[in-house]
């Protein structure tokens, strides 16, 4: 679980240092600012200021280059390609929990991008990487009229909203069936284990606890991550104003404590639920758990300490010194 832990920490953390100054700076180029509320927007960095800016980078790239690959964030969801939803769902991988079925993944078929990727009021661009085109891109419309289809937007992104409720409700009747049928067929493989039946079942349980604890790791951080949201809102503000997105750097490392303190709780949990499944057998299986737990910890040190191939890499990056001389051969009297 720790592997799993310090690879999502590692996405976060990259999904963080993406997502805080494209976030700052989302507003400024006409990126939503709520769901359904999707302004215009010109090609990706049309609306940067030209010229020299105090973060070091050219004028259109960093963020602005971002956001090309990220599409205009008015699609028919009222702005899908959300960094704040990406960040969640990788919480939700790290505690262990399964992360809702989300109505715009439902299977369109070919009426993907119409539904997806294309505005009420749209038209459609065919362009795979971005989203379709706001009437009022190409057509001349009055003022009233594209408040009009601004209103419409917003009660369709509200009516998406109850279809996702009934869409939750749905998934979690048929996920309990599925899990009702997966224990029937667990109960039944238990049977063939003979006099091993009751171990086994009592490792069962242990796993089931380990993983409704692990889920509830995060609930300490949960107000945390909330605040920081916050606070990379108004420090993008900052950065917005002064153009210089390096304001945010501070958020960033708060981001990177909350996650290593969210591993470091997972960890705890994991050791103890080990300690407590081997407490629970007997004879070879007890020897032969713990070896697989050894060989677990052993992969895990290895991703601490940069993994066999960064070992490999520093020794590469040695000074070469002249080649040794090879040991003579043996003599004849060898």
């Amino acid at each position: 679980m720790l592997f799993e832990a310090k690879k999502v920490q590692a996405g976060l953390a990259l999904a963080l240092a993406c997502w805080l100054p494209w976030h700052a700076q989302a507003e400024e180029e006409g990126a939503p600012k709520k769901d359904g509320d999707a302004p215009v927007t010109a090609a990706p960095g049309a609306n940067a200021p030209q010229g020299e800016r105090k973060d070091g980078m050219q004028p259109g790239g960093g963020p602005e280059m971002m956001r090309g690959f990220r599409g205009r964030g008015n699609g028919g969801f009222g702005g899908g390609n959300n960094p704040t939803s990406w960040i969640d769902r990788q919480i939700d991988f790290m505690v262990g929990r399964s992360a809702p079925v989300e109505v715009e993944n439902l299977d369109f078929g070919s009426q993907k991008r119409f539904v997806v990727n294309t505005p009420v009021g749209g038209v459609d661009n065919l362009d795979a990487f971005r989203d379709g085109l706001k009437a009022e891109e190409i057509f001349t419309l009055t003022e009233e009229q594209t408040a009009s289809l601004d209103g419409l937007r917003k009660e369709y992104a509200e009516e998406l909203k109850k279809l996702q409720t009934e869409l939750d409700a749905a998934n979690k009747a048929f996920a309990l069936k599925v899990i009702a049928l997966r224990e029937q067929y667990e109960g039944k493989a238990n049977e063939q284990l003979g006099d091993k039946k009751a171990e086994k079942e009592q490792l069962d349980a242990l796993a089931k606890a380990y993983h409704e604890e692990r889920a509830k790791a995060n609930e300490p951080f949960t107000e945390d991550l909330a605040k920081l949201k916050v606070e990379a809102e108004a420090k993008g503000t900052e950065a917005r104003e002064n153009r210089d997105w390096r304001a945010l750097a501070g958020v960033y490392q708060k981001g990177q404590e909350v996650m290593g303190k969210l591993r470091e709780a997972i960890e705890k949990v994991t050791q103890d639920t080990h300690a407590k499944m081997l407490a629970a057998l007997t004879g070879d299986a007890k020897t032969k758990l713990e070896t697989q737990f050894k060989e677990l910890e052993d992969r895990r040190q290895q991703m601490r300490d940069g993994g066999r191939g960064r070992d490999r890499g520093n020794r590469g990056n040695e000074p070469q010194g002249a080649p040794e001389k090879p040991a003579a051969p043996p003599g004849e009297n060898f």
